[in-house]
């Protein structure tokens, strides 16, 4: 039996499961957001569609659904593209509905567009979302096998000025790595404040850089520094989760603290900061989609990198936790949290990679801790002991779904398959 660390990810998805069609979204929730994004009550909506305000509520909320056929969704989808006449709201339309329906400054194909996403039957995830879980599931550690030329080619010395401009993705590049470098020059533990709302092209599209930037990130962390990051949910779900297993190395060490900015922005005007605030300070400024063509300014003047430490810190205060990661260095905190989260008085759903324990029989669960071999195994059996007396109490009013993965054969007959234990 293979029993690994336990990982807990507690993820809080933007409010609307859009960004281009890749988490699918019901009729109900495409028709308020059309009607957010166009400022639409019900009863105007209603006169544009000779149909009656309350009813136009009830489709909304979800109470009643689209019938087959219904010859007023053209005319929502008309109504909807005349009333989608600003920057921001033709914006709003691309990141939401699915690039084979194109948004553009044609009303006609728009109002097209519209009538096709609202009409389509989309209840199912996407394989952009299973891909990132299956990530979690089959993560594991794993060194480049050019581990050595990496780390040589990046001791190099940080050159010594107060300010440096580099230009462009590539300028981006160097200013990132300068920046690394003299934080893991610094050999003072902090914690580095990183945030940003521009494209991560720079990063992303070049392999080798790629593994230049994770090899020094992977040092920063190892001598003893954090990473609070502020990432952007209203990115393209595409980007935001590639993003996510691009980190997963390093939030798999419990080093990073990820927030996320809970309001949409319109993406007009975008940041980039980099802090490491007792060394240098990365920032740039975009507008739009040049982020290819900004200026990016490395910093190490003292004075300058404190008013963006505040700057940061202003903008975290506005922040919320995006997801919790805990190892087996923080199994009470892990316990607790999942204690509460049993407790909690409500049907639940369950899918994990490993056997849920609480639906296991009681022989299989007592043979499984004899073979681990443990001196606390009888700690082990009281701790679950309790977990499924619990567990039991809430089956007499409550629903409990168990989604179970089918493991290879050949992991089951050689006994590799995991379980959800404690250590």
């Amino acid at each position: 039996d293979l029993i690994g660390d336990k990982i807990l990810v507690e993820v809080q998805i933007y409010s609307y499961n859009c960004n281009r069609g890749v988490f699918s979204m019901r009729f109900s929730e495409k028709l308020d957001y059309l009607m957010k994004v166009t400022n639409t009550t019900n009863s105007a909506l209603a006169s544009s569609t000779s149909l009656d305000a309350s009813y136009i509520s009830r489709l909304r909320r979800g109470v009643r659904n689209l019938p087959k056929n219904e010859n007023y969704v053209p005319l929502m989808a008309d109504y909807f593209a005349k009333h989608c006449s600003e920057e921001y709201q033709t914006k709003a339309l691309r990141e939401c509905i699915p690039p084979s329906y194109p948004v553009s400054n044609d009303q006609s194909e728009n109002s097209r567009s519209i009538m096709r996403w609202l009409k389509e039957d989309d209840d199912h995830p996407s394989n952009t979302v299973q891909g990132f879980l299956d990530i979690l599931e089959d993560f594991q550690f794993k060194k480049p096998h050019n581990w050595s030329q990496i780390e040589s080619a990046d001791h190099i010395e940080t050159k010594k000025s107060l300010v440096s401009i580099h230009y462009g993705f590539s300028g981006k590049q160097e200013a990132t790595l300068a920046f690394l470098r003299a934080v893991i020059n610094c050999n003072k533990p902090q914690t580095l404040l990183l945030f940003s709302d521009e494209s991560f092209d720079w990063l992303g599209q070049n392999p080798e850089y790629a593994a230049r930037w994770a090899a020094l990130m992977i040092q920063v962390i190892a001598q003893g520094n954090r990473i609070c990051m502020i990432h952007t949910v209203s990115r393209n779900l595409d980007e935001m989760l590639a993003g996510l297993s691009r980190w997963m190395p390093l939030y798999m060490t419990g080093a990073i603290e990820p927030y996320y900015y809970p309001k949409t922005r319109d993406g007009l005007f975008k940041r980039t900061l980099f802090i490491a605030p007792e060394t240098a300070a990365v920032i740039s400024n975009s507008v739009g989609n040049m982020e290819d063509e900004a200026a990016n300014f490395l910093i190490t003047d003292k004075k300058a990198v404190r008013a963006l430490t505040r700057e940061y810190n202003n903008l975290l205060a506005l922040c919320r936790p995006l997801m919790r990661i805990f190892t087996s260095a923080d199994s009470q905190a892990y316990k607790s949290i999942l204690d509460e989260f049993e407790r909690e008085s409500a049907d639940a759903i369950v899918k994990a990679e490993s056997f849920g324990i609480l639906s296991m029989p009681d022989v299989v669960v007592d043979g499984i801790i004899t073979r681990m071999g443990q001196t606390d195994g009888q700690e082990i059996a009281d701790y679950l002991s309790i977990r499924k007396r619990n567990f039991t109490e809430h089956l007499l009013t409550h629903e409990f779904t168990e989604i179970v993965t089918i493991p290879a054969l050949d992991k089951m007959k050689e006994g590799r398959l995991r379980v959800a234990l404690p250590d």
